[in-house]
């Protein structure tokens, strides 16, 4: 048995694995598994860990899941059993990151962090441009060469094992346009998660603003733009307006007047982007052309009538509407998931905990509490409409940093952190000064530190 140590000494680099190996774990067909990979390690080291923290109220976050277990006995086939425990390891892994980034104070500073996000924010955008320029890019990936074919008849799997840029069928006879979506399965999910790593790196420009890395990461937001628009998210532009608006408002309540005139000035410059690039444009035509709208609603409405009949515990996971040409019940919304999945007491459970970090950070005024506040008033928002079963990761992460009250990074001598024995992804993304956003992120940095970048992010190098 290794020894034990303070949560304080925790490493960096678990947290960042999964962010930054995502375009790997994509490539491999393993996908999302890869939060479960990534949890597997950080529960292993807080295992060894003897001060393990939990952000106040999270018992009923623990709650949730544990209901979402006992609504484990409603299933009724051994597929739909294996979906639940797909679904289920997700939640946990979710946990898992959360609750090790809250202990992680010393080496998961909010320039960190956010700095990590931006990495993820560079593979997003790289998948998603490459599916603006190739829509019909595809390939097999190596786990479909292990899998047997009756596993890879499941329409899940073969998702994931048979990989695309883009979520579109150019033979459907709904004529659309190709919507990005790699390095995710759905257009929806790149959406939804493009929602809540936007302010992230929006708040880690700001951090770092003065210096290299701030220009890069507004030529990268600027380049992400490009496949955000043509993804002609709904819930996608909801959810930043939603956190736009919160920004605002708080600002306005910290007398920030002149915050609040740059933010209005920057929503007029994104919104005439949008209608310069014809983003708009194509957003009217889907709603003209498309039925998603209306297939919603005819879906919400069962779902909420077959959940009355098992109110509790619900399915324990999605089951066949009544009509065929409708998506599975249980399905198209965070919301509708956990109501039919889990019954009224999980989706009450779920929207409790997020309700309740919203109400608590609405103290915050200082940006990085904004910032934070604002992915967490968005998730509730697009529950309605995203599922968010990689989103989760994120609006999760969110809600245990509220609380968070952070210390300056760990010395050479308790982590190895500052110097070049440090693994790589340790030194990934960490800066070279720290600036003070508020309470969120007290000395998030070290003026003496130096980094050193790999290869694979020679965009993200020091001075």
């Amino acid at each position: 048995m290794g020894r034990r140590f303070r949560a304080s000494e925790l490493p960096s680099w678990p947290f960042a694995l999964p962010f930054v190996g995502y375009p790997v774990a994509w490539a491999l067909g393993i996908g999302d598994l890869i939060w479960v990979v990534a949890a597997s390690i950080m529960m292993a080291l807080l295992l060894r860990t003897s001060d393990v923290r939990l952000p106040r109220w999270f018992g009923l976050w623990i709650a949730f899941l544990a209901w979402v277990l006992a609504s484990g006995s409603q299933l009724d086939s051994t597929g739909r059993v294996v979906a639940f425990g797909y679904r289920f390891a997700l939640y946990v892994s979710a946990t898992v990151i959360a609750v090790y980034a809250f202990n992680a104070v010393r080496s998961l500073t909010l320039r960190y962090i956010s700095g990590v996000m931006t990495i993820f924010l560079l593979v997003m955008t790289v998948g998603g441009l490459i599916g603006v320029l190739h829509p019909l890019f595809s390939f097999e990936t190596p786990l479909s060469w292990i899998l047997p074919e009756g596993l890879k008849s499941n329409e899940m799997v073969r998702e994931m094992v048979f990989r695309r840029a883009t979520q579109w069928n150019p033979t459907s006879w709904e004529q659309t346009d190709p919507r990005p979506s790699a390095p995710f399965l759905y257009t929806n999910t790149w959406g939804n998660v493009y929602s809540v790593v936007f302010p992230f790196v929006c708040l880690y420009a700001w951090i770092t603003r003065g210096g290299p890395r701030c220009v890069a990461t507004v030529l990268l937001i600027a380049a992400s733009v490009i496949p955000a628009t043509l993804t002609l998210n709904r819930g996608m532009m909801v959810g930043l307006a939603v956190v736009g608006g919160y920004l605002l408002y708080q600002a306005f309540r910290a007398g920030r007047m002149g915050s609040v005139l740059l933010g209005c000035g920057a929503i007029l410059v994104l919104a005439m982007s949008f209608w310069v690039s014809g983003a708009f444009e194509r957003l009217d035509e889907r709603l003209d052309t498309g039925s998603s709208t209306e297939d919603r609603t005819s879906l919400y409405v069962e779902t909420v009538l077959r959940t009355a009949s098992s109110p509790l515990l619900g399915y324990g996971g999605p089951r066949p509407a009544a009509e065929e040409w409708l998506p599975a019940l249980g399905t198209q919304g965070q919301l509708w998931t956990l109501l039919f999945s889990h019954g009224f007491v999980g989706a009450a459970l779920f929207l409790g905990w997020f309700t309740l970090c919203m109400v608590r950070g609405w103290r915050r005024l200082d940006l990085a509490g904004s910032v934070l506040t604002g992915i967490v008033a968005a998730t509730l928002v697009e529950t309605l409409f995203y599922g968010m079963m990689t989103g989760l990761n994120i609006s999760l992460l969110a809600a245990v940093l509220l609380p968070r009250r952070e210390v300056g990074p760990p010395s050479r001598a308790s982590n190895q952190g500052g110097g070049g024995g440090a693994h790589p992804l340790v030194r990934l993304a960490r800066g070279s000064a720290g600036v003070s956003v508020g309470p969120a992120d007290q000395g998030g940095g070290n003026a003496g530190h130096r980094g050193v970048a790999t290869t694979a992010t020679s965009w993200y190098s020091q001075r």
